[in-house]
């Protein structure tokens, strides 16, 4: 059974409601579930559209303050994450938090004369001064105390 075509302030609340979903982490099809449950009535294309409308609105509401602000946030908690590792002498993890804030800067594709990344960072371990020097994969520790 097709329902009538819903007016401006029911298509409205319906991305408000698809927003919110989103934002909680439903996946489409969850989506498709919860509108069937709600009685509303569409189809699989008509889900996506309202999916697609709630995620222009969320993204709409996101400022470039806020989006310089969980990127300074998320490289912060990535550098604690790092120097922790270190300091375990996990560098499993220290590499791995490396690949993620490169991919986060956008620096996986930024090649040096021979091909490789390499970035070396001055470091406290156990109170002696240290380098660290990496590319791709493969870490190499440097202490100048």
């Amino acid at each position: 059974m097709k329902n009538k075509p819903v007016n401006q302030i029911e298509f409205d609340e319906r991305i408000e409601i698809v927003s919110e979903l989103i934002l909680k982490g439903y996946s489409t099809k969850e989506i498709q579930r919860y509108a069937d449950e709600l009685l509303w009535g569409v189809t699989r294309r008509q889900i996506d559209n309202y999916v697609k409308q709630a995620k222009e609105k969320i993204i709409s509401q996101t400022t470039a303050d806020e989006i310089r602000f969980e990127m300074n946030l998320t490289l912060n908690r990535l550098e604690l994450l790092w120097k922790n590792s270190l300091e375990l002498q996990d560098y499993k993890t220290a590499l791995s938090v490396i690949e993620k804030r490169a991919k986060l800067l956008n620096l996986e594709n930024i090649p040096t004369a021979d091909n490789t990344l390499k970035i070396t960072h001055n470091i406290m371990i156990n109170g002696q001064k240290s380098n660290i020097e990496y590319d791709n994969d493969i870490i190499d520790f440097q202490y100048d105390v």
